[in-house]
């Protein structure tokens, strides 16, 4: 094998594994080799940071001793069949595809013994993101550690058994979209309702969601410890949380949660 990760698919995901990589000194930009369909795509990956690029998937696959598939679901099956039986036994494959099972993966490449399944979600563009890793039976150690090892240059980790993956896809994969919606409706009640412009009601919101997590990250109180009693009893300032609770702010989260849940089985066949 001639290099040490391989990406096939070179979009913002594998772009920031490539950045973790890269900033981690895990290895250097000439062992890192990247297929892509678009060439425009591959010229920029190589231009900011210096890896190998090739339009050969099947490239990729042979040479790479840690493979990393990043492609759209939709994409897959066209993938795995120019690369299937392709590959090194000792090879670690890890998928970053959402709704692609353990299975589907094993099925349609051979049932090699090294694939994992992961689900990082967008944060991990920024290096702070956090992954879901689906344990199996059927996967090595050393293609799990190297899963870990991976996307753990982008945040944090948690191995699980994959039945889980949906709920980690409704919670962390969906979560941002929450909170950045969750933070449109403050700029918005700050800004029209309580005379603020959208630029000091968004400076504000930023702030706040980026110390409110910083303190969470920080201690080992669940977060509920971080609530004022009086947000819910009315002495402060006429309940401020129970106001938001009577007017369906659990139940919404809670829906909201579930339907990302249900969609995630859907796409995985379940």
């Amino acid at each position: 094998m001639a290099c040490r990760y391989g990406f096939i698919g070179g979009g913002n995901m594998a772009a920031a594994l490539i950045r973790g990589i890269l900033g981690g000194g895990i290895c250097l930009p000439e062992n890192i080799l990247a297929s892509d369909v678009s060439s425009e795509r591959l010229e920029l990956l190589a231009a900011e940071h210096g890896i190998l690029t090739t339009r050969e998937n099947r490239k990729v696959a042979q040479e790479a001793e840690c493979l990393v598939l990043a492609v759209k679901p939709q994409i897959f099956p066209a993938v795995a069949q120019d690369i299937a039986g392709r590959m090194p036994a000792t090879q670690s494959v890890i998928s970053i595809m959402a709704g692609v099972t353990c299975q589907a993966l094993s099925s349609s490449l051979q049932n090699h013994p090294g694939i994992v399944r992961t689900m990082p979600n967008l944060p991990a563009t920024l290096g702070c993101g956090v992954s879901g890793i689906a344990e199996t039976g059927s996967t090595s150690p050393k293609a799990l550690q190297d899963a870990e090892s991976l996307l753990s240059t982008v945040g944090a980790t948690v191995r699980l058994p994959e039945d889980k993956l949906d709920a980690v896809t409704a919670l962390s994969g969906s979560g941002p979209g929450y909170l950045f919606r969750i933070a449109e409706i403050l700029i918005q009640a700050g800004g029209v309702g309580l005379g603020l412009t959208e630029d000091q009601g968004g400076g504000l919101v930023q702030h706040t969601f980026q110390g409110a997590a910083g303190m969470l990250i920080a201690s080992s109180e669940p977060a509920g410890e971080f609530v004022p009693p009086g947000l819910f009893t009315g002495r402060h300032h006429t309940g401020r949380l129970k106001a938001m609770e009577d007017n369906g702010l659990q139940q919404a989260l809670f829906e909201g949660v579930r339907a990302a849940c249900r969609r995630s089985r859907e796409l995985s066949g379940g």
